[in-house]
């Protein structure tokens, strides 16, 4: 499906694991991304999400991809704007693990 529309029906889901994808949404997607994900997960639910991070800044926009010839998309949020963005959602912090830079 379309991150930015999703149609997932409600609480069907224990889990939704979102590995190092929604990092390439607009930022503008991300509160309806991320209600739609919430409107899917059963009570208690987890959602997982892996992102790339701005090291405490909010950038977005086009970047050079992975090969010479590609091009992303990326939104890097800030931990807290990121923290931020998932509560207005509905959806609460259970775990984190930051990476360092260079691992």
């Amino acid at each position: 499906q379309d991150l930015c529309a999703l149609d997932l029906p409600a609480e069907r889901f224990d889990g939704i694991f979102c590995n190092a994808c929604l990092f390439h949404l607009p930022r503008a997607a991300l509160p309806g991304a991320l209600a739609s994900l919430r409107h899917a997960l059963r009570p208690h639910g987890v959602l997982f999400v892996s992102n790339a991070h701005g090291f405490g800044q909010d950038k977005e926009g086009w970047t050079d991809g992975r090969t010479a010839t590609t091009r992303s998309y990326v939104c890097w949020l800030s931990e807290e704007t990121w923290l931020a963005t998932c509560e207005a959602a509905g959806l609460s912090l259970l775990d984190k693990f930051y990476r360092p830079p260079g691992r």
